[in-house]
């Protein structure tokens, strides 16, 4: 499986927010393969092997050093990828492409904030906007970019997980104070979204992907709303970007009290 084999795709899984995974299925030499990357934790889910020292052992026995060299990357605010293959037979079914892979190890990704985005973060807290980082990435990453690009200096965060096991009365209280939100799915952003539309705040969300079209509709009306009210002429344009053209225009009111972005580009 050298780089320079010529390979065919064949199938391909793509990525979603709720697998945090996407999958192609190659012909090299003659022969089939799932190539697979996504959140290092979550492919962890369903590998049965790990390559370790060039030799394939049972994932029982590399997990902990793929999760110790996952979270040394994510500390230096790295994106972090697994990766991880399966060769397959002719006539394979959708749902074993993804089932007992073989973990080969990690890909640490730099992936800076742009000098602009502190300073823009640092307007809109003056102007009484506050900003909360919901993402996909791993809790350690979400922070460590979050103290770097001056959102906040806590090391407060909930995961997907953590919301999984939290009720609404207590996430309604949580979201009044936590900044930061990592390696949540689209229904999670919702959820979040609901509960500061039930502290009687103004809410806007911003989101590249589809997958949380309906959030942006939901918090749409109240952006419409208050710009017939307040009038054009106060509204301030933010934005904020990375270095991959992905830009995030993000309108805001300096009379609101509360405003979230989600920074998955920062």
């Amino acid at each position: 499986m050298d780089l320079d084999t010529n390979s065919e795709k064949i199938d391909e899984m793509p990525f979603n927010s709720d697998r945090k995974m996407m999958s192609v299925v190659v012909r090299i030499d003659n022969k089939l393969y799932s190539l697979i990357k996504g959140a290092p934790d979550i492919l962890l889910n369903n590998a049965s092997h790990g390559l370790d020292d060039n030799q394939i052992k049972p994932i029982s026995e590399v997990k902990n050093k793929i999760l110790e060299k996952n979270e040394e990357f994510a500390k230096n605010a790295l994106r972090v990828l697994g990766i991880a293959y399966k060769p397959l037979n002719e006539g394979y079914k959708e749902e074993e492409i993804e089932q007992e892979y073989i973990y080969l190890g990690l890909a640490g990704i730099i992936d800076p904030a742009r000098d602009e985005v502190k300073d823009a973060i640092e307007e809109a807290r003056m102007a009484g906007i506050r900003t909360i980082m919901i993402t996909g990435d791993h809790k350690i990453t979400a922070i460590a970019i979050a103290h770097e690009i001056g959102l906040t200096e806590s090391t407060d965060a909930i995961t997907g997980m953590d919301l999984e096991d939290m009720n609404d009365d207590v996430l309604r209280e949580k979201v009044k104070t936590v900044d930061i939100f990592a390696r949540v799915t689209s229904e999670h952003k919702l959820r979040i979204l609901r509960r500061l539309k039930e502290l009687d705040l103004v809410v806007s969300m911003y989101e590249r992907q589809l997958s949380l079209g309906r959030a942006f509709l939901y918090a749409r009306d109240y952006v419409k709303a208050f710009a017939r009210i307040l009038g054009e002429k106060i509204w301030t344009g933010f934005k904020i970007s990375n270095g991959n053209n992905c830009h995030h225009w993000c309108i805001v009111c300096a009379y609101w009290n509360e405003f979230v972005c989600r920074s998955c580009c920062f």
